[in-house]
């Protein structure tokens, strides 16, 4: 087997995915990030991100993204920032935001200056001055572009 020091699971807190992290970090030894997508289920999955960092992931990646619906973006940073103030589990927390350009930049822009976040996930990174601007959010974060 070749050398996997980190892997990106998309995790749905079912038990198949909870079962893969601890099978990944046994076989391979390697740093295991669950990407988390609320779809607007809410009380379906409500603590999937608990359920992620219980099951033995290093990191999570909450996406407020392609996984939001525009009506739900507001409810869903909320529902972030609440987890983050109450510890967020120790995580290492990641977080997707809306592409620069989007009504939503600004606001998830805001949140991602929130102590807890230990990176962003930018897509569409096609601009420097988006890039810029998280990176003068604080010390220390992480930014993480997509090109698609």
């Amino acid at each position: 087997m070749s050398a996997v020091s980190k892997c990106v699971l998309a995790y749905s807190g079912g038990l198949d995915t909870s079962i893969i992290v601890a099978w990944l970090r046994e076989n391979y030894g390697c740093e295991v990030i669950c990407f988390t997508a609320d779809l607007g289920q809410e009380e379906e999955l409500a603590g999937l991100e608990e359920k992620a960092l219980a099951s033995g992931a290093d990191a999570v990646i909450v996406d407020l993204e392609d996984a939001v619906a525009a009506a739900d973006k507001d409810r869903a940073r909320e529902s972030l920032r609440q987890w983050l103030r109450s510890g967020a589990g120790g995580a290492q927390v990641m977080v997707r935001i809306n592409a620069a350009g989007t009504p939503w930049f600004t606001h998830d822009l805001a949140l991602a200056a929130v102590d807890g976040i230990a990176a962003v996930v930018l897509p569409k990174a096609e601009d420097l001055d988006a890039i810029a601007a998280i990176t003068a959010l604080r010390d220390g974060l992480r930014v993480l572009p997509l090109i698609e």
